[in-house]
C-alpha cells in the first residue's frame, strides 16, 4: 500500500507492506508522478498495489512498476462517493448508487464482484 501524508508544505509518500512496515519513504512537493516514481523504485514490484486514488500515482506505476495491478482502496472509494452524494441523498438514483457503492465491502469473490458489475450497469 502507498499513500501521501502532508506535512507542513512537504508530502511524505510511504510504502507499506501487508503487515503495515514501512517499506520506503520519500520527500515530495505532492503527489506527482516524479515523486511517486522515486519511491516506487526504492522496492521491487508487487502483485498488487492498494493507494487511495491520489494524483500523479497511476502514470508512476505504469513506468516504474509495468505488471503490477492497481487496486483503489474501498474506503477512500466510498469516502469519496459518500462526499459527493453525502450520507442522505436526496434523489433516487443518489441513493440507489450510494447503497451500491456502500455494497462493494461485501464482494469478497469473482462471482460477487461480476454480480456487483452487473448492478451497477443496470443502474
Amino acid at each position: 500500500m502507498v499513500d501521501g501524508i502532508w506535512i507542513g508544505s512537504w508530502c511524505l509518500l510511504i510504502a507499506l507492506s501487508d503487515t503495515g512496515r514501512v517499506l520506503a519513504w520519500q520527500w515530495s512537493g505532492g503527489e506527482t508522478t516524479a515523486g511517486w516514481k522515486a519511491l516506487l523504485e526504492q522496492i521491487p514490484s508487487p502483485g498488487v498495489l492498494v493507494t487511495d486514488g491520489g494524483s500523479g500515482l497511476p502514470s508512476a506505476l505504469r513506468q516504474a512498476w509495468p505488471h503490477t495491478q492497481h487496486q483503489r482502496c474501498l474506503f477512500h472509494l466510498q469516502l469519496n462517493v459518500t462526499r459527493h452524494l453525502t450520507r442522505n441523498p436526496r434523489t433516487r438514483a443518489g441513493r440507489a448508487l450510494r447503497q451500491l457503492v456502500m455494497q462493494l465491502s461485501e464482494v469478497w469473490d469473482e462471482d460477487a464482484a461480476i454480480l456487483w458489475q452487473l448492478r451497477l450497469d443496470e443502474w
